[in-house]
């Protein structure tokens, strides 16, 4: 009887120190494992949302982009180039769209646009719009809107209708982002020919 209450104190005391709790030093350990897996964790979270807001942004300028250069090519293939009227690379392209009876000028700004404006006819009077309404000397004073506002430069290359050939536009594009822009491996090139109606 003796032994068994002597081993019984023993049991409990083992007991009770295995039952005390944890130590300072180990409640340290702990909260400086999770704080640091919290904050890895965070950061990584943290990248993660920028990066796909960072290719949101790109996505959504190369979408705009696409578009624009197809506006543009479906102008020439329904119109006629009026200005420049000679061979060459340039920053401004002036079409008379015969589907929309309508005179477009597309440029590419020094800011980073690429804007497009309309002329401005009488629309009630039937025969009012026409090509020599259109040429260079005209003044633009129709609605004008912006279709790429990125940070996008370009040309538009205008090779004249010969005997030899037919002419045709080539847009020339590149979209830069605006914290890469004086990197020229980030530019983004777009490009695309469309054989001109006209030329005169």
């Amino acid at each position: 009887m003796r032994a068994s209450f002597f081993s019984r104190g023993i049991l409990s005391k083992r007991l009770q120190k295995n039952t005390s709790g944890v130590s300072l030093l180990e409640m340290i350990i702990a909260i400086s494992i999770f704080a640091l897996v919290m904050t890895t964790t965070v950061e990584l979270f943290s990248r993660m949302v920028s990066t796909k807001s960072q290719f949101d942004r790109i996505r959504e300028t190369h979408e705009k982009a696409q578009i624009a250069v197809d506006i543009i090519a479906k102008s020439v293939r329904s119109g006629a180039v009026v200005d420049p009227l000679t061979t060459g690379q340039v920053s401004t392209l002036r079409i008379y769209d015969y589907f929309q009876e309508d005179c477009i000028e597309y440029r590419f700004t020094g800011d980073g646009k690429l804007t497009q404006q309309f002329a401005q006819f009488d629309l009630t009077t039937p025969g009012e719009r026409g090509r020599s309404d259109c040429d260079a000397s005209t003044t633009l004073n129709g609605s004008a809107g912006v279709l790429v506002e990125k940070t996008v430069e370009g040309t538009f290359d205008v090779v004249e209708t010969s005997s030899s050939q037919r002419g045709f536009v080539t847009i020339l594009m590149n979209l830069v982002s605006q914290e890469d822009a004086a990197d020229e491996a980030a530019k983004t090139p777009i490009e695309m020919t469309v054989s001109l109606r006209n030329k005169e």
